[in-house]
Protein backbone atom coordinates (compact mmCIF):
# COMPACT_ATOMS: atom_id res chain seq x y z
CA UNK A 1 0.00 0.00 0.00
CA UNK A 2 1.60 3.14 -1.12
CA UNK A 3 -0.11 6.00 0.24
CA UNK A 4 2.17 8.80 -1.54
CA UNK A 5 4.98 9.25 -4.00
CA UNK A 6 5.69 12.45 -5.97
CA UNK A 7 7.90 14.70 -7.09
CA UNK A 8 7.83 18.71 -6.56
CA UNK A 9 9.15 21.66 -8.02
CA UNK A 10 8.50 25.23 -7.25
CA UNK A 11 8.05 27.26 -10.41
CA UNK A 12 7.38 31.33 -9.78
CA UNK A 13 4.72 31.24 -7.06
CA UNK A 14 2.99 27.50 -7.86
CA UNK A 15 3.76 23.97 -6.40
CA UNK A 16 4.02 21.55 -8.69
CA UNK A 17 3.73 18.08 -8.12
CA UNK A 18 3.95 14.94 -10.04
CA UNK A 19 3.11 11.61 -8.76
CA UNK A 20 0.46 10.02 -6.04
CA UNK A 21 -0.35 12.75 -3.62
CA UNK A 22 -2.99 12.81 -0.67
CA UNK A 23 -4.42 15.70 -0.43
CA UNK A 24 -7.22 17.12 1.85
CA UNK A 25 -10.47 17.23 -0.60
CA UNK A 26 -13.27 15.91 2.03
CA UNK A 27 -12.19 16.24 5.60
CA UNK A 28 -15.78 14.61 5.81
CA UNK A 29 -14.47 11.90 3.39
CA UNK A 30 -11.59 11.08 5.54
CA UNK A 31 -13.25 11.10 8.44
CA UNK A 32 -16.35 8.56 7.43
CA UNK A 33 -13.11 6.05 4.97
CA UNK A 34 -15.97 6.93 2.53
CA UNK A 35 -13.47 6.85 -0.91
CA UNK A 36 -15.49 9.41 -2.53
CA UNK A 37 -12.65 11.42 -3.24
CA UNK A 38 -9.51 8.96 -3.04
CA UNK A 39 -8.90 6.26 -3.24
CA UNK A 40 -8.49 3.56 -0.27
CA UNK A 41 -6.29 0.18 0.62
CA UNK A 42 -9.04 -2.08 2.47
CA UNK A 43 -7.18 -4.70 3.81
CA UNK A 44 -9.94 -4.33 6.07
CA UNK A 45 -13.08 -2.64 5.44
CA UNK A 46 -13.22 -1.48 9.39
CA UNK A 47 -10.00 0.34 9.14
CA UNK A 48 -9.69 1.73 5.22
CA UNK A 49 -6.07 3.40 4.25
CA UNK A 50 -6.64 6.58 1.96
CA UNK A 51 -4.16 6.89 -0.58
CA UNK A 52 -3.38 10.08 -2.54
CA UNK A 53 -4.18 10.46 -6.41
CA UNK A 54 -2.09 10.19 -9.59
CA UNK A 55 -0.90 12.53 -11.42
CA UNK A 56 -0.07 16.01 -12.13
CA UNK A 57 -0.95 18.45 -8.81
CA UNK A 58 -0.49 22.32 -9.28
CA UNK A 59 -0.99 24.44 -6.08
CA UNK A 60 -0.47 28.24 -4.67
CA UNK A 61 -1.98 30.63 -2.58
CA UNK A 62 -3.10 34.69 -2.49
CA UNK A 63 -3.27 36.05 0.54
CA UNK A 64 -5.83 33.92 2.70
CA UNK A 65 -6.59 32.02 -0.38
CA UNK A 66 -5.17 28.74 -1.38
CA UNK A 67 -5.92 26.56 -4.64
CA UNK A 68 -5.44 23.18 -5.93
CA UNK A 69 -5.96 21.61 -9.32
CA UNK A 70 -5.45 18.55 -10.79
CA UNK A 71 -4.96 16.11 -13.60
CA UNK A 72 -4.12 13.16 -14.80
CA UNK A 73 -4.75 10.22 -17.56
CA UNK A 74 -4.18 7.42 -15.21
CA UNK A 75 -6.70 5.36 -12.78
CA UNK A 76 -6.20 3.40 -9.69
CA UNK A 77 -9.21 2.19 -8.18
CA UNK A 78 -9.94 0.80 -4.65
CA UNK A 79 -7.58 -2.00 -3.48
CA UNK A 80 -9.66 -4.70 -1.85
CA UNK A 81 -9.13 -7.93 -0.38
CA UNK A 82 -7.59 -10.24 -2.10
CA UNK A 83 -9.79 -13.10 -4.50
CA UNK A 84 -8.90 -16.33 -6.64
CA UNK A 85 -10.94 -18.09 -8.73
CA UNK A 86 -10.40 -22.39 -8.05
CA UNK A 87 -12.52 -24.48 -9.64
CA UNK A 88 -14.66 -22.21 -11.29
CA UNK A 89 -15.65 -20.87 -8.09
CA UNK A 90 -14.48 -17.08 -6.71
CA UNK A 91 -13.04 -17.28 -3.35
CA UNK A 92 -10.58 -15.56 -0.77
CA UNK A 93 -9.21 -15.94 3.02
CA UNK A 94 -9.72 -12.45 3.94
CA UNK A 95 -13.21 -12.02 5.78
CA UNK A 96 -14.07 -9.12 4.27
CA UNK A 97 -14.77 -10.12 1.03
CA UNK A 98 -18.02 -11.65 0.69
CA UNK A 99 -18.04 -14.29 -1.84
CA UNK A 100 -20.94 -14.89 -4.18
CA UNK A 101 -23.51 -17.68 -3.60
CA UNK A 102 -22.11 -20.86 -4.78
CA UNK A 103 -25.44 -22.75 -5.18
CA UNK A 104 -28.61 -21.75 -7.13
CA UNK A 105 -32.11 -23.46 -7.38
CA UNK A 106 -35.00 -22.33 -9.94
CA UNK A 107 -37.78 -24.21 -9.46
CA UNK A 108 -38.84 -26.95 -12.01
CA UNK A 109 -35.20 -26.41 -14.11
CA UNK A 110 -32.52 -26.63 -11.43
CA UNK A 111 -32.27 -27.88 -7.79
CA UNK A 112 -29.34 -27.00 -5.71
CA UNK A 113 -26.40 -27.00 -8.31
CA UNK A 114 -23.11 -25.66 -8.67
CA UNK A 115 -22.81 -22.07 -10.06
CA UNK A 116 -19.92 -22.07 -12.46
CA UNK A 117 -17.93 -18.14 -12.37
CA UNK A 118 -16.34 -16.80 -15.11
CA UNK A 119 -14.78 -13.11 -14.70
CA UNK A 120 -13.56 -11.44 -17.82
CA UNK A 121 -10.86 -9.86 -16.94
CA UNK A 122 -10.42 -5.81 -18.15
CA UNK A 123 -7.41 -5.02 -20.43
CA UNK A 124 -4.77 -3.69 -18.26
CA UNK A 125 -4.88 -0.20 -20.16
CA UNK A 126 -8.77 -0.29 -20.21
CA UNK A 127 -8.42 -0.04 -16.26
CA UNK A 128 -5.52 2.54 -16.32
CA UNK A 129 -5.92 4.87 -18.96
CA UNK A 130 -9.09 6.70 -17.38
CA UNK A 131 -9.15 10.76 -17.24
CA UNK A 132 -9.56 13.02 -14.16
CA UNK A 133 -9.62 16.39 -13.09
CA UNK A 134 -10.17 18.13 -10.08
CA UNK A 135 -9.89 21.92 -8.16
CA UNK A 136 -10.42 23.22 -4.99
CA UNK A 137 -10.18 26.78 -3.49
CA UNK A 138 -9.87 27.25 0.26
CA UNK A 139 -10.17 30.14 2.08
CA UNK A 140 -8.38 30.52 5.63
CA UNK A 141 -7.92 33.00 8.05
CA UNK A 142 -6.12 31.82 11.67
CA UNK A 143 -8.05 28.24 12.28
CA UNK A 144 -11.12 28.90 10.34
CA UNK A 145 -11.34 27.43 6.78
CA UNK A 146 -14.03 27.45 4.26
CA UNK A 147 -13.22 24.97 0.70
CA UNK A 148 -15.06 24.31 -1.97
CA UNK A 149 -13.67 21.33 -4.27
CA UNK A 150 -15.19 20.14 -8.02
CA UNK A 151 -13.98 16.99 -9.58
CA UNK A 152 -14.77 14.83 -12.51
CA UNK A 153 -13.13 11.61 -12.21
CA UNK A 154 -13.77 7.73 -12.47
CA UNK A 155 -15.53 6.52 -9.20
CA UNK A 156 -13.18 4.55 -6.80
CA UNK A 157 -14.90 1.94 -6.57
CA UNK A 158 -14.98 -1.45 -9.26
CA UNK A 159 -18.63 -2.18 -9.73
CA UNK A 160 -19.78 -5.46 -11.68
CA UNK A 161 -22.56 -6.50 -14.18
CA UNK A 162 -23.57 -10.07 -13.86
CA UNK A 163 -24.93 -12.30 -16.91
CA UNK A 164 -26.74 -15.97 -15.19
CA UNK A 165 -26.55 -18.23 -17.93
CA UNK A 166 -29.43 -21.47 -17.26
CA UNK A 167 -28.96 -24.32 -20.34
CA UNK A 168 -32.65 -25.54 -19.97
CA UNK A 169 -31.76 -26.87 -23.46
CA UNK A 170 -28.98 -29.49 -21.46
CA UNK A 171 -30.75 -31.05 -18.76
CA UNK A 172 -28.14 -31.28 -15.60
CA UNK A 173 -26.04 -28.85 -17.16
CA UNK A 174 -24.89 -26.27 -13.84
CA UNK A 175 -25.78 -22.44 -14.17
CA UNK A 176 -22.87 -19.98 -14.64
CA UNK A 177 -22.85 -16.24 -14.01
CA UNK A 178 -19.95 -14.34 -16.14
CA UNK A 179 -18.96 -11.39 -14.55
CA UNK A 180 -17.78 -7.96 -16.46
CA UNK A 181 -16.00 -5.97 -14.07
CA UNK A 182 -16.89 -2.18 -15.34
CA UNK A 183 -16.27 1.88 -14.18
CA UNK A 184 -18.48 4.66 -13.69
CA UNK A 185 -17.50 8.07 -14.12
CA UNK A 186 -19.04 10.69 -12.06
CA UNK A 187 -19.40 14.55 -11.10
CA UNK A 188 -18.35 15.62 -7.00
CA UNK A 189 -18.87 18.88 -5.53
CA UNK A 190 -17.89 19.78 -1.35
CA UNK A 191 -18.30 22.37 0.35
CA UNK A 192 -17.49 22.71 3.61
CA UNK A 193 -16.47 25.19 6.63
CA UNK A 194 -14.81 24.69 10.25
CA UNK A 195 -12.07 24.75 12.39
CA UNK A 196 -9.19 23.34 12.51
CA UNK A 197 -6.51 22.93 15.46
CA UNK A 198 -3.38 20.95 16.38
CA UNK A 199 -4.11 23.00 19.63
CA UNK A 200 -5.59 22.95 22.62
CA UNK A 201 -9.49 24.20 21.92
CA UNK A 202 -12.32 23.20 19.99
CA UNK A 203 -11.89 21.89 16.44
CA UNK A 204 -15.10 20.69 13.79
CA UNK A 205 -16.80 21.40 10.34
CA UNK A 206 -19.95 21.50 8.67
CA UNK A 207 -19.46 19.39 5.04
CA UNK A 208 -22.38 19.01 2.06
CA UNK A 209 -21.05 16.33 -1.01
CA UNK A 210 -23.16 15.87 -3.76
CA UNK A 211 -22.15 12.78 -6.31
CA UNK A 212 -23.73 12.41 -9.26
CA UNK A 213 -22.87 8.71 -11.19
CA UNK A 214 -22.94 8.62 -14.61
CA UNK A 215 -24.30 5.24 -15.15
CA UNK A 216 -22.99 3.56 -17.95
CA UNK A 217 -25.09 1.17 -20.13
CA UNK A 218 -24.92 -2.30 -19.88
CA UNK A 219 -26.92 -5.19 -22.06
CA UNK A 220 -30.26 -5.55 -21.11
CA UNK A 221 -29.81 -9.30 -20.32
CA UNK A 222 -27.03 -8.80 -17.76
CA UNK A 223 -27.58 -7.54 -14.34
CA UNK A 224 -25.89 -4.26 -13.51
CA UNK A 225 -25.09 -2.66 -10.18
CA UNK A 226 -26.48 1.15 -10.34
CA UNK A 227 -26.28 4.40 -8.25
CA UNK A 228 -28.47 6.84 -7.52
CA UNK A 229 -27.63 10.89 -7.27
CA UNK A 230 -26.21 10.94 -3.80
CA UNK A 231 -26.03 13.98 -1.41
CA UNK A 232 -24.48 13.34 1.81
CA UNK A 233 -24.27 15.93 4.83
CA UNK A 234 -21.61 15.61 7.59
CA UNK A 235 -21.30 17.42 10.99
CA UNK A 236 -18.02 17.21 13.40
CA UNK A 237 -17.76 18.35 16.61
CA UNK A 238 -14.81 17.86 18.90
CA UNK A 239 -12.06 19.35 21.30
CA UNK A 240 -8.58 19.17 21.68
CA UNK A 241 -7.16 18.77 25.38
CA UNK A 242 -3.71 18.58 24.52
CA UNK A 243 -2.68 15.16 24.87
CA UNK A 244 -6.28 13.44 24.03
CA UNK A 245 -8.72 14.37 21.71
CA UNK A 246 -12.48 13.24 21.32
CA UNK A 247 -14.70 14.21 18.83
CA UNK A 248 -18.41 13.04 17.75
CA UNK A 249 -19.76 13.09 14.03
CA UNK A 250 -23.10 12.41 12.16
CA UNK A 251 -23.89 11.59 8.93
CA UNK A 252 -26.73 11.02 6.66
CA UNK A 253 -27.05 10.18 2.64
CA UNK A 254 -29.56 10.85 0.73
CA UNK A 255 -29.68 8.49 -2.53
CA UNK A 256 -27.18 6.11 -2.92
CA UNK A 257 -27.56 2.44 -3.85
CA UNK A 258 -30.27 2.14 -6.92
CA UNK A 259 -32.00 -1.39 -7.50
CA UNK A 260 -30.43 -3.29 -10.26
CA UNK A 261 -30.81 -2.93 -13.63
CA UNK A 262 -31.62 -5.46 -16.48
CA UNK A 263 -34.30 -7.83 -17.63
CA UNK A 264 -33.15 -10.46 -14.51
CA UNK A 265 -32.89 -8.19 -11.96
CA UNK A 266 -34.52 -8.55 -9.03
CA UNK A 267 -37.32 -5.95 -7.88
CA UNK A 268 -36.85 -6.56 -4.26
CA UNK A 269 -33.30 -7.05 -3.80
CA UNK A 270 -29.67 -6.39 -5.21
CA UNK A 271 -27.13 -9.52 -6.64
CA UNK A 272 -24.32 -6.62 -5.27
CA UNK A 273 -22.54 -5.75 -2.01
CA UNK A 274 -23.61 -1.94 -1.12
CA UNK A 275 -21.64 1.41 -2.56
CA UNK A 276 -21.84 2.99 1.19
CA UNK A 277 -21.33 1.18 4.55
CA UNK A 278 -22.97 4.01 6.15
CA UNK A 279 -26.77 5.57 5.46
CA UNK A 280 -27.95 7.66 8.97
CA UNK A 281 -25.50 6.84 11.63
CA UNK A 282 -23.61 8.96 14.30
CA UNK A 283 -19.66 8.31 15.29
CA UNK A 284 -17.75 9.19 18.52
CA UNK A 285 -13.93 8.95 18.74
CA UNK A 286 -11.45 9.19 21.66
CA UNK A 287 -7.44 9.19 20.98
CA UNK A 288 -4.82 9.08 24.03
CA UNK A 289 -1.15 9.82 24.41
CA UNK A 290 0.68 8.87 27.41
CA UNK A 291 3.70 7.51 29.09
CA UNK A 292 4.04 4.64 31.30
CA UNK A 293 7.23 3.01 32.34
CA UNK A 294 9.64 5.97 30.63
CA UNK A 295 7.48 4.68 27.11
CA UNK A 296 5.50 6.24 24.81
CA UNK A 297 1.71 4.75 24.63
CA UNK A 298 -1.25 5.70 22.56
CA UNK A 299 -4.80 4.32 22.93
CA UNK A 300 -7.43 5.18 20.44
CA UNK A 301 -11.07 3.88 20.05
CA UNK A 302 -14.14 4.26 17.46
CA UNK A 303 -17.73 3.47 17.30
CA UNK A 304 -20.62 4.09 15.03
CA UNK A 305 -24.21 3.66 15.42
CA UNK A 306 -26.21 3.53 11.96
CA UNK A 307 -29.68 4.22 12.39
CA UNK A 308 -30.93 2.43 8.94
CA UNK A 309 -28.80 -0.35 9.26
CA UNK A 310 -29.96 -0.62 13.41
CA UNK A 311 -26.45 -2.01 13.97
CA UNK A 312 -22.91 -0.77 14.74
CA UNK A 313 -19.38 -1.29 14.37
CA UNK A 314 -16.22 -0.19 16.48
CA UNK A 315 -12.32 0.02 16.47
CA UNK A 316 -9.49 0.19 19.47
CA UNK A 317 -5.80 -0.16 19.42
CA UNK A 318 -3.45 0.09 22.20
CA UNK A 319 0.08 0.86 21.02
CA UNK A 320 3.91 1.86 22.32
CA UNK A 321 7.15 2.40 21.11
CA UNK A 322 9.22 -0.24 22.24
CA UNK A 323 12.39 1.96 20.74
CA UNK A 324 12.61 5.34 18.67
CA UNK A 325 11.45 3.22 15.21
CA UNK A 326 9.76 -0.08 16.66
CA UNK A 327 6.06 0.15 17.92
CA UNK A 328 3.69 -3.17 18.57
CA UNK A 329 0.34 -2.42 19.00
CA UNK A 330 -2.97 -4.38 19.73
CA UNK A 331 -6.04 -3.62 17.71
CA UNK A 332 -9.90 -5.11 18.92
CA UNK A 333 -12.97 -4.22 16.07
CA UNK A 334 -15.78 -5.63 15.60
CA UNK A 335 -19.65 -5.07 14.04
CA UNK A 336 -23.00 -5.87 15.48
CA UNK A 337 -26.28 -5.59 14.77
CA UNK A 338 -29.54 -4.61 16.74
CA UNK A 339 -32.24 -6.40 14.46
CA UNK A 340 -32.32 -10.63 13.99
CA UNK A 341 -30.47 -11.63 10.59
CA UNK A 342 -33.83 -12.33 8.36
CA UNK A 343 -34.88 -8.14 9.22
CA UNK A 344 -31.84 -7.06 7.59
CA UNK A 345 -30.78 -6.76 3.68
CA UNK A 346 -28.01 -9.12 2.93
CA UNK A 347 -26.13 -6.84 0.95
CA UNK A 348 -26.09 -4.04 3.61
CA UNK A 349 -22.00 -3.56 5.26
CA UNK A 350 -23.10 -4.21 8.76
CA UNK A 351 -25.35 -7.46 8.31
CA UNK A 352 -22.88 -8.68 5.41
CA UNK A 353 -19.76 -8.65 7.74
CA UNK A 354 -21.37 -9.09 11.48
CA UNK A 355 -18.99 -11.96 12.58
CA UNK A 356 -16.00 -10.28 12.09
CA UNK A 357 -15.16 -9.74 14.68
CA UNK A 358 -11.46 -9.54 15.44
CA UNK A 359 -8.13 -9.21 17.41
CA UNK A 360 -4.98 -8.27 16.11
CA UNK A 361 -1.41 -8.06 17.46
CA UNK A 362 0.98 -6.27 15.09
CA UNK A 363 4.75 -4.17 14.81
CA UNK A 364 5.50 -1.52 13.29
CA UNK A 365 9.00 -0.11 11.90
CA UNK A 366 8.62 3.72 11.98
CA UNK A 367 10.36 5.87 10.21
Amino acid sequence: NLKEAYYSKRWSFVDIHLGRKFNTWSLADQYWDMGIWQPRFMWSRLRPDQNGLTGLFLQGAVKNFQWTSFLTPFYIPDLGPQFQTENNQVTSSNPWFKTPAKFATVPGIINNKEIIYNINVPEANEVLYQPAVAFQVKWQKQDYFCQMSYAYKPSNQVFLSANPVIRIDLEGAPPGVDLYPFFNDHRLLTGECGRESDQLGWFGFVSATNDNPINKKQPAEWVSKRLKETSALTTLAGFNFGRAKTYLSFINLWGGDDKDNGEKASLSSSFFEQRYDYYRAVRVGYNQDFNFLSKNFNFEAQASWDIVQEGWSWISELGVFVSKNFRTYLQADGVALAKTADTVGSNNFLETFKRNDQVKLGVQVVF
